[in-house]
């Protein structure tokens, strides 16, 4: 066992050692590491480029859970069979998913407003002419 240690050993220093000295000039360092969202908005990291970034998902997926909301709904109100207890639990699951598109095609509509008056997207973080 001493024997196989004694002989792999240098083996293995000596891999290292080359490899880490051929290697050495490929890897970037610190500096070369640019910030990918300091090239998207040049200013860097900050509240409003978050907002920025958020925004567009957030709502898309917020459209999503309404819209299936909508229709567990529609499923809990076809399933209801009469039961006055469970048609108004679906209609309000109904009702609830219903404002809840509108909350989100306002937030739409008051994007565009912001667009136009402003010249400013919200929804890309850049202006429009």
């Amino acid at each position: 066992m001493k024997k196989k240690l004694f002989f792999s050993l240098p083996i293995f220093a000596a891999y290292f050692l080359s490899a880490s000295s051929t290697l050495a000039g490929d890897f970037p360092t610190l500096n070369d590491i640019t910030d990918p969202l300091e090239t998207k908005f040049g200013s860097g990291l900050n509240l409003g480029n978050i907002l920025t970034l958020l925004l567009p998902t957030v709502i898309v997926l917020a459209g999503m859970v309404a819209t299936l909301l909508l229709i567990w709904g529609g499923f809990k109100y076809m399933t209801a069979q009469g039961d006055p207890k469970a048609v108004g639990a679906a209609r309000s699951t109904i009702t609830g998913a219903i404002i809840g598109l509108l909350i989100i095609l306002s937030v739409g509509v008051i994007g565009f407003i912001i667009q136009e008056v402003l010249h400013y997207n919200i929804f890309t973080g850049s202006v429009v002419p």
